[in-house]
């Protein structure tokens, strides 16, 4: 999940630590959750707006993150 026990919600500011993807993005990239979604497989997909312009997203619990801040809402 990352280097915290609880999954971000919408609106929460991530950032990667390490993605398992042959277009992944470089660690230490910032961007804000859009949506967490389960996908079965105890997989949850985090739709993320990256900071970069991209918006791949990150299925947890494979690829590793942390939050940096928490959404107000």
């Amino acid at each position: 999940m990352g280097s915290s026990l609880m999954l971000p919600t919408k609106g929460d500011i991530i950032e990667l630590i390490h993605m398992d993807d042959p277009y992944a993005i470089e660690p230490g990239e910032q961007g804000e959750v859009l949506a967490v979604v389960p996908c079965g497989n105890n997989e949850i997909q985090i739709q993320v707006s990256w900071n970069n312009g991209r918006n791949l997203h990150l299925i947890h619990p494979i690829d590793k993150f942390k939050i940096i801040k928490k959404s107000d809402s």
